[in-house]
């Protein structure tokens, strides 16, 4: 896995606190919107009336290809998606869920909590404004470590995280991931739910210095097992802030390590 920036190594980084690759919050929805003229033009003026000055949307159309196998046929089905000029924000409406992505670079770095809220924002107004009821609820977030060894096992960071064959530990790791997953209880606009609260941890390479990072990847969802359609504005913000705080343990001990490796 590569990624287009690698992110430089200090003696001391008390002010540091983690490098965000992206964020995303997501709702698995009931009602398809269709991609007329109206509904686009309602969406792209409701969406910019949030952050204009961050977030300037423009439309385009997502197209995919469904089979039907009955009858042989294969149909093309257009969807309403929206972009910014500089691709720091994307959302795709399609057919069973609305996604709402936010990417960042080493300059543009922001709090996932903020970023959250806004993706939030983002999901409300457009289920809002079509009457949508969502079944699931997801987050995704990716950060990013400094510089590490060119072996993995020679960093503090990741020889704390990595438990491997002695045959590996005479040899350096190409590739490496490690994931945990555990089911905890939220109250969700004081409905109990079930959430999904999985981590995975990967080796990857900048793709321009070609140094080695880590990748912290959270994945927070709803279980799928249940399939009612319950979720309407009133719950998503409450999901995000139920939340928070898994993501937020996961997150500071995952930067606290990274500190840890350079700041010996």
């Amino acid at each position: 896995m590569c990624y287009a920036q690698c992110f430089s190594t200090k003696n001391k980084r008390d002010d540091f606190m983690g490098s965000l690759l992206d964020v995303q919050m997501s709702i698995f929805i009931n009602n398809r919107i269709e991609p007329t003229p109206n509904n686009v033009s309602l969406l792209m003026n409701e969406l910019n009336k949030l952050d204009s000055k961050h977030y300037e949307y423009l439309p385009s159309v997502i197209r995919s290809q469904t089979i039907d196998l009955s009858n042989g046929k294969i149909s093309t089905v257009s969807n309403i998606a929206f972009s910014t000029i500089t691709n720091n924000s994307k959302i795709a409406c399609t057919d069973d869920r609305i996604d709402c992505t936010l990417t960042f670079s080493q300059d543009t770095q922001s709090d996932f909590k903020k970023s959250l809220l806004f993706c939030a924002k983002v999901l409300d107004t457009i289920i809002d404004n079509f009457h949508i009821y969502g079944n699931r609820l997801a987050i995704n977030i990716s950060q990013l470590s400094n510089k590490l060894p060119d072996n993995i096992l020679e960093s503090k960071l990741g020889s704390s995280m990595v438990s491997v064959f002695n045959f590996y530990q005479e040899h350096e790791l190409s590739d490496w991931s490690t994931n945990a997953n555990s089911i905890v209880d939220i109250n969700i606009n004081d409905n109990l739910e079930k959430i999904n609260v999985n981590t995975q941890l990967q080796a990857g390479r900048d793709n321009e210095s070609n140094c080695k990072i880590l990748i912290c990847h959270l994945d927070i969802n709803t279980l799928e097992t249940n399939k009612g359609y319950r979720f309407s504005k009133n719950e998503l913000h409450d999901f995000v802030e139920k939340t928070i705080p898994c993501i937020e343990q996961i997150l500071n001990e995952f930067v606290v390590l990274d500190n840890e490796e350079n700041n010996d």
